[in-house]
Order: structure tokens, then sequence, then C-alpha cells
């Protein structure tokens, strides 16, 4: 059952131009903040971090490093904006994939209103879309994640190929910010409380996925055996309960709410 309300020609003549325009407009935006300020604390960590390669980092994956990396090797400069443009231009594909999964799952008013929604957002996309952060791709490869596996959960006839490209874009996640592992606890969830998707754990399909995502983490796992699991420790102890503030949450939320 298609929770659509709308038809895909509908889309093509109303909703995609204005997204596009706002991708357009926003990225303009943030390629002018990117290049007006300078290197934040936590950016010139990164920045001077990336320039020796290793597989991974003390605090997270290493897949942010190794963009900034990759842009000085390509570039050989670090000035601000070349720095942050990878990043720039990862959350115009974010955009789209949001609209592209709202619109999938509710249809094509609603997939405009979520990219919208989602550049207002200051947190999300002035910060995790234009620094350089891990956040960055993180986001871009959850959605594309959540893409996947909304198409060959809610489209009939998908390919189950689609659960390959889902497991891809997860170790992507999981290679940005450990985070990255909600895609597949998330999709978990869903195949075991949903009955008639319940089908899907009896095929090979998103153990498929699962194995290639577990592939593409494989740098942080080499790097943390190597040095003591760290990353893991030193995430592990910022995550106890015994230091859990229950309204932190809530004015973290209650601060973004009020941006």
């Amino acid at each position: 059952m298609s929770l659509r309300t709308d038809t895909p020609s509908d889309v093509a003549a109303s909703t995609v131009p204005w997204v596009l325009a706002l991708i357009v407009a926003t990225l303009a935006g943030r390629i002018f903040l990117g290049g007006s300020l300078g290197l934040g604390i936590d950016e010139s960590y990164a920045v001077a971090t990336s320039r020796a390669f290793a597989l991974s980092t003390y605090d997270h994956p290493p897949l942010a490093w190794w963009l900034a990396g990759a842009v000085r090797w390509l570039f050989g400069t670090e000035t601000q904006l070349a720095m942050r443009a990878t990043f720039i231009l990862l959350f115009a594909l974010t955009t789209w994939l949001m609209f592209v999964l709202t619109r999938l799952l509710f249809g094509e008013r609603a997939g405009l209103y979520a990219a919208l929604t989602l550049n207002l957002a200051p947190v999300l996309a002035w910060t995790s879309g234009t620094f350089v952060l891990p956040d960055g791709p993180l986001l871009a490869a959850l959605l594309a994640g959540a893409c996947c596996v909304a198409r060959v959960l809610f489209v009939p006839g998908a390919s189950p190929a689609w659960w390959l490209a889902a497991g891809a874009c997860g170790g992507l996640a999981c290679l940005s910010k450990l985070h990255g592992i909600f895609l597949f606890a998330g999709t978990g969830l869903f195949l075991l409380t949903v009955p008639h998707q319940r089908r899907w754990l009896l095929t090979p399909w998103p153990y498929l996925g699962a194995a290639i995502a577990c592939v593409l983490f494989l740098p942080v796992i080499v790097w943390n055996i190597q040095h003591d699991w760290v990353s893991f420790a030193f995430q592990g102890a910022r995550a106890r309960i015994s230091h859990f503030d229950f309204v932190g949450p809530l004015r973290a939320l209650a601060g973004q709410a009020l941006f």
C-alpha cells in the first residue's frame, strides 16, 4: 500500500522546480557563509588532523577527515571555503534526498515542505550543512539509506537490490559518525514489528546489505584494534547512564526551536 496522494507527473509539473530553486538559493547562501567565516574550533581540529591520512580518528569515524584531506590533495589549499565546499555540496544533496524520501512516502507537497523545513533548521542546515563536521556526510548518507529502504519496502515491484544500496549508504553513515547505526536499528525494528514486512527477514537481501556496511566500516575497526578500541571507549564513556541529563535533550531541542 502506498502512502502517496499524488502522481509522479504532478511532481514534475509543479514541485521539482521549486525544490531546485530552494537548493540553488540555499547553496548560494552557504557558499557566502562558508567564505565569510574563519574555521571554528572543531573545524580547525578536523582540518589539522586530516593532514596525515589515518584509517580513523580518536573521537569519530574518518569520512569527514578524508573529505578535507582529499580537497587539500586535489587543490593544494586549506582556505575555509575550499575545506567547506564538499560539505556545502553534500547538504544540497541532503535537501534533494529529503524531498525524494518525503515525496515517496507522503506526496509531492509534503516533500517540498520537508525540504524547506530542513533548510529552516539552523543547526542542521547552516552548521552541519556548511562546516567541516562529520554531521554533513552523516545526514546525506542517512537520508540516502532511508530512501533506499523506503523504496524497497513501499514501492511495489522494487528490486530487492535496493537493500544493497541501503547497506552501502548505511556503511557510509557509520563511516561518518557512529550515529549511523540508528539506520540499521530503525530498519530492523520496523521489519520486526510490521507483520507483512517480516518476510524480508527470511531473505538474504537485508543481511547482504548489512555485510556491505560492515565492509565499509572496516577501517574504523582496524584502526581501533591497533589503538586499544579507544574510539569506542571514549564514546562509551560519554554515553554512560550515570552522566545522563534528562533535561539536556529538551534544552537542545528548545534552543533549536527558538532559532
